[in-house]
């Protein structure tokens, strides 16, 4: 069986899981660059709904092209590796202080809704995180599958409710104070939308890599955008409805929700803690894909958490008012490289693509095969050709281990193609090895885990070589630096159980 591929849901519910945090789920953020500016606010809000689905969008097409995650190669145009090396542990360092928010925001949770300490509140958060985040990125999407469809449902009908129903009149009048550092409603949507750009570019870019196809990837980005655009909509509709008491709450939105019943104030304490829980897990899983894997790695994860959680004590609304919009100067700088790097990728891209064209003919349509042969080539490496007999269904090589996963995904749709043209069931029957080099046989072991029944084919002298532990030692080992070069750097991806010959051939 082959590790589960995101979908279209999947993807856009880790980014919007990524934004949906204390600031935006309580309503502070919001009100903050938003709501404070009364009918300018929603020409900001749609300024910014419309970039969240662009940078979404951007972010997964570069990750799908580039086929990494690395935030560096992602953001920073040209080639300079100080460049690219320094936006990655800047990204990095602001994925941290994602923490302090979080762990501020529990804390301010605790304290508004209970009378509780805020270090209660904030230690809960980052156990949570820790806990999940240790399990990798497998466990964060499946929590963010889980959680994050609740909260969107229950924030729907909690703003549907304040604005529809409305509330009493507090009396408390309202100053309209805008934050120091965005006092003006343009300066303060390119800020919200830029230090949310520290939290896009890492989520969608390792949900990306992961995708079932790169259709999946960008629909879910832009699906995702437009979550957070229309909460953004509503949860700002429902605060204007009384700006006075927005202005004095510093969690208005769970305020609102108490306002209306005492059971739609305790289901909203539940949503602000899961999406104060959902953002920080995002965020800081984003971090920790930047600490070296060398046995340490878990415990540095737990010590960099409990710094967060300790400066976070510093309080929520400070967190929100000044070092937000200090973050979203920083990003402004990230969304120009990641606007420049894109064009540039995508015309590099046009370039490769006609280059190929021209060899394909004079090469006489090297990849235009007859009916019955399909290209399944999967990555860099050694050609993958799927030969559909009338019966049997046999493989001509299968490329290097980093990309094993990907060639496993090609050949079952272009068995589901073949199923659907002659009517009849099919599996991979054979593979046949032209020889044992990395680059041609390291995706064996990814497909005897999906076709466990598989034979594989192979000379005299290949069987030999696989029976040699140093051989097949020095496969891993080019295998990890083929992984470290075109895919995403995880080691563990590797495997070589189940590389060997079944029959030999002369």
């Amino acid at each position: 069986m082959t590790e589960r591929k995101l979908g279209v849901f999947g993807i856009a519910f880790l980014y919007a899981g990524a934004i949906m945090g204390a600031g935006f789920a309580s309503g502070r953020e919001i009100w903050q660059f938003f709501g404070v500016f009364g009918k300018y606010g929603f020409a900001g809000l749609a300024f910014v709904g419309a970039l969240f689905i662009f940078v979404g969008i951007m972010t997964a097409i570069k990750a799908r092209t580039l086929k990494t995650n690395d935030l560096g190669r992602i953001i920073v145009p040209g080639n300079s590796r100080i460049l690219k090396a320094f936006t990655g542990y800047f990204m990095s360092f602001m994925l941290f202080t994602v923490v302090i928010t979080m762990t501020a925001a529990g804390g301010a949770l605790f304290m508004q809704q209970f009378g509780a300490s805020r270090i209660l509140g904030g230690a809960l958060i980052v156990i949570l995180v820790i806990a999940t985040v240790l399990g990798g990125f497998k466990r964060v999407a499946k929590v963010f599958g889980y959680v994050i469809p609740l909260l969107i449902i229950v924030m729907v009908i909690v703003c549907g409710g304040v604005i529809l129903k409305g509330i009493p009149e507090s009396g408390i009048e309202s100053q309209m104070i805008p934050s120091p550092l965005a006092s003006v409603w343009q300066l303060a949507a390119v800020l919200y939308l830029s230090y949310n750009i520290l939290a896009v570019v890492p989520i969608v870019a390792n949900a990306s890599i992961n995708a079932k196809s790169t259709d999946h990837a960008v629909l879910g980005a832009a699906l995702g955008g437009s979550f957070l655009a229309v909460l953004a909509l509503m949860i700002t509709l429902a605060l204007q409805t009384d700006a006075g008491f927005s202005e004095s709450m510093d969690m208005p939105m769970l305020a609102f929700a108490m306002e209306l019943s005492p059971v739609t104030g305790v289901i909203y304490t539940g949503v602000m803690l899961f999406a104060i829980y959902s953002s920080a897990t995002g965020n800081y899983y984003g971090f920790t894909t930047r600490l070296k894997n060398d046995g340490k790695k878990n415990r540095k994860t737990v010590i960099i958490a409990m710094a967060g959680f300790l400066l976070g004590l510093m309080g929520f609304r400070n967190v929100v008012a000044y070092m937000l919009p200090l973050e979203g100067f920083a990003g402004i700088a990230i969304i120009i490289m990641l606007t420049c790097n894109f064009f540039i990728v995508m015309k590099n891209k046009k370039k490769e693509e006609k280059t190929y064209m021209f060899r394909d003919f004079h090469d006489h349509n090297r990849f235009d095969f007859p009916d019955g042969l399909v290209r399944v080539t999967a990555g860099f490496g050694g050609e993958s050709i799927l030969f559909f007999g009338s019966e049997k269904t046999a493989l001509f090589d299968c490329g290097m281990a980093y990309c094993g996963e990907e060639l496993v995904q090609n050949i079952k749709e272009a068995i589901k193609r073949q199923e659907k043209k002659d009517g009849s069931a099919r599996t991979l029957d054979y593979v046949m090895l032209s020889h044992t080099h990395y680059d041609h046989a390291g995706g064996i072991p990814y497909l005897r885990r999906c076709w466990p029944e598989l034979i594989v084919f192979g000379a005299a002298h290949g069987k030999a070589v696989f029976e040699r532990p140093g051989a097949i030692k020095t496969i891993r080992t080019l295998g990890i630096a083929a992984e470290k070069y075109y895919g995403q750097g995880d080691p563990q991806k590797i495997i070589i159980e189940g590389l060997y010959i079944d029959k030999v051939i002369e």
